[in-house]
């Protein structure tokens, strides 16, 4: 990579992701790899999810070069116990320097990439609000006013590993989300996580549409059902229906949580630029502003 080119990379609690831009703030290669952090996590992070983010980043670094890049990682590595050990061993191995960041540092540079992402697509900005539902928190942003809430995707399906258990307990788990959402009034929402992009492609089946709409909660649910019945009724390799299953019963966990924190709102605009993005953006920025 040369001084007009940058990586982020994003290691989340459900996923690691990674972007290539150009000075211009185009997005020229990006990426993600499902690593599953936070599932299972109690004390420390799952061997399963280690070698899982290890192989990512040897696929990675096959192409670039990781001592170079712009790394952060979120919630589960600020709760798990051993990450800084982990976080050291992928630095001897790759030359990675991950920068464990806080709640209130991932959402300014969330804000940062969605905002820019927005000019440069026309969108307006005014009384704009950002949510970003991962797999271990939720973060809700508008201008200055930030929240982290301590739950997520895989975090909600690591606690109660049913379905129905989570359908049942989504209003709950979200009322204060919900609550704290309606009260900062926005005139328009944005969803720039990994869940919400999946949702709108999977839209795509019944509508060709830019963004998502409270009514296409129900279609996608009935939707991601059948399609799960039509692979499974099809396949014969039971890891394949592991994987089928685990897909469906995240996305539809994703849709119960999206369903209550959302409630009262109609439609979603939805930004395929985010924290691996934002922290390109800010370093860019700062060398602008030398």
């Amino acid at each position: 990579m040369d001084k007009n080119h940058f990586l982020g990379i994003d290691l989340g609690s459900n996923s690691l992701k990674f972007s290539l831009m150009n000075a211009k703030f185009e997005v020229l290669k990006t990426d993600e790899f499902g690593i599953q952090s936070a599932f299972g996590l109690k004390e420390n992070l799952s061997d399963i999810a280690k070698n899982k983010i290890i192989l990512a980043l040897e696929k990675i670094s096959k192409n670039y070069d990781l001592k170079n890049a712009l790394a952060v990682a979120t919630e589960a590595f600020r709760v798990a116990k051993d990450s800084g050990e982990f976080l050291k061993l992928l630095n001897d191995k790759f030359g990675i320097k991950f920068e464990v960041i806080s709640p209130l540092k991932e959402c300014e540079l969330t804000k940062l990439a969605v905002y820019k992402r927005c000019e440069m697509l026309g969108i307006n900005t005014s009384n704009l609000a950002i949510v970003d539902l991962g797999g271990a928190s939720c973060e809700i942003v508008l201008d200055e006013k930030f929240k982290s809430f301590k739950f997520g995707i895989i975090k909600v399906f690591n606690n109660f590993l049913d379905l129905e258990n989570i359908e049942k307990n989504s209003k709950f788990i979200t009322k204060e989300a919900n609550e704290f959402l309606k009260n900062l009034k926005p005139k328009n929402i944005v969803l720039n996580s990994t869940i919400s992009k999946k949702l709108l492609n999977l839209k795509q089946n019944y509508k060709n549409s830019k963004i998502l709409e409270f009514d296409d909660f129900k279609k996608l649910k009935k939707l991601i059902l059948n399609n799960a019945k039509s692979h499974l009724k099809n396949s014969d390799e039971q890891a394949m229906n592991n994987q089928i299953l685990s897909e469906r019963n995240l996305l539809l966990c994703g849709i119960y949580l999206y369903e209550n924190i959302l409630k009262g709102f109609d439609n979603f605009i939805i930004i395929d630029y985010g924290l691996k993005e934002g922290v390109i953006i800010e370093k860019i920025l700062k060398k602008e502003n030398l």
